[in-house]
């Protein structure tokens, strides 16, 4: 093999070793590998769709049936609500966390859970409702709200 080859060859298997050297500890640097910080509150776990935080939460001790004081513009139009952590999760169409939340304890019989479905329905998750809610069928829905703030409408 002529010797220009063989520096080629050389250089091509010794490129990724060289990247990755380089690269990796950058990479480790940045913002980007960094795991999230751990949310104060549930309620920030549950509004920040993190469904490990929100779960540490739940291993700790919070009751996924108390209700919770959520204030956010996106989806209370900045008007402070008490809300299930429950009907929190599925305003903000979260479905990892809201069948996490389903899988440790929080029950659709509990009062401020009666329209998690309608909710549901009306957040435009009916693949979630039909896999994780049994009593779906049961649950007669209002007429879909049609609000800016769907949440609003299913909170007492």
């Amino acid at each position: 093999m002529p010797a220009g080859n063989t520096r080629i060859l050389a250089w091509l298997i010794a490129m990724p070793a060289l990247l990755c050297a380089v690269g990796l500890p950058l990479y480790e640097s940045s913002d980007v590998a960094q795991p999230p910080a751990m949310a104060d509150t549930f309620v920030e776990a549950l509004d920040d769709r993190n469904v490990e935080h929100a779960y540490l939460f739940i291993r700790q001790g919070q009751d996924p049936n108390t209700l919770v004081r959520f204030r956010d513009d996106v989806r209370t139009g900045g008007r402070e609500v008490q809300v299930s952590p429950l009907m929190l999760a599925v305003a903000g169409s979260d479905d990892n966390t809201a069948a996490m939340l389903l899988s440790f304890g929080a029950r659709m019989d509990y009062p401020p859970n009666r329209y998690v479905v309608c909710l549901a329905r009306e957040m435009g998750m009916d693949g979630f409702v039909d896999s994780q809610m049994s009593t779906a069928s049961e649950v007669e829905c209002p007429p879909p709200s049609g609000a800016e703030f769907p949440l609003l409408a299913y909170v007492d």
